[in-house]
């Protein structure tokens, strides 16, 4: 396994990053795995960055890709079959501000699909911060997880569209700050808005801080809130605004109770099946 991600890495310190392991653990693991075989799988030659492979290295770097498939085939067989035995499902959610939100929509059309496709097993649904979802996986709490964030250690296919996150605000609000209603915001521009956001173990607040990170803006919360229906309500009184997908308070936008201000550069948010 250590071989065949240098190998697909091309590096090392890439591949130790991916493992959460010190460099020199994966030097010492590969050359006992080189000894064992008694051949050299990598050229070391001074001064270059990516590694190359020797003929060995590539024989046994292909077969290595054709037994990671068959060993992801059969854990996917036996993980079904555990399943069957179970008769139980785990689902981790992340939370969603609005019943007609794209994420509450991901999740009960999927829902559908496998209980039509296993009519026997018994769903349960938890919903949680990113970070508590995240845990439960790595613990084998949960089977699955839908999740906004990328994290490196997970088996995680994307399964909704990007979606943008913009400034969420009342238009009583958005008066006062002289916010018009269609013209897109700089997020800097965002220091005089009070605002409502996630805590930090949320995976949309992640998203936010490191996106303000990378525009060298510093973006300060009034309050930091994971009650929903909370923080929905204070959007809805003008007491603050929010950075949520459009979808997330579609409800409040609909009965013209908030409005739904684009941000530049865009920060788009994805939901990960994990």
């Amino acid at each position: 396994r250590y071989f065949g991600l240098v190998a697909e890495q091309g590096s090392v310190r890439k591949a130790a990053t991916q493992l959460y392991m010190a460099q020199p653990a994966i030097t010492t693991q590969l050359k006992r795995f080189e000894s064992s075989l008694d051949a050299v799988l990598i050229d070391r030659h001074q001064g270059v960055r990516q590694l190359s492979l020797t003929p060995s290295g590539t024989f046994i770097f292909q077969l290595q890709q054709g037994l990671r498939h068959m060993l992801a085939d059969i854990q996917s067989f036996l993980q079904t079959q555990r399943l069957q035995q179970n008769q139980r499902l785990s689902l981790g959610v992340v939370p969603s501000t609005d019943v007609n939100s794209r994420l509450s929509e991901l999740i009960v059309n999927q829902v559908a699909k496998w209980q039509a496709q296993y009519p026997d097993v018994r769903l349960e649904i938890v919903e949680d911060k990113q970070q508590v979802l995240v845990g439960l996986l790595r613990s084998q709490h949960i089977h699955l997880a839908f999740v906004e964030d990328n994290v490196s250690w997970l088996i995680q296919e994307v399964v909704s569209a990007p979606e943008p996150i913009g400034l969420v605000v009342a238009p009583t609000l958005a008066s006062r700050l002289g916010i018009a209603q269609d013209q897109p915001l700089p997020w800097h521009s965002l220091h005089d808005c009070p605002l409502v956001l996630p805590r930090r173990e949320s995976g949309l607040r992640k998203l936010i801080d490191n996106h303000c990170v990378a525009q060298g803006v510093t973006l300060v919360a009034d309050v930091e809130s994971d009650s929903l229906n909370i923080n929905q309500r204070w959007i809805a009184e003008a007491k603050y605004g929010s950075l949520l997908p459009r979808s997330a308070v579609e409800g409040l936008i609909s009965v013209r109770k908030a409005w739904f201000i684009p941000l530049i550069p865009q920060l788009h948010r994805t939901i990960r099946l994990s």
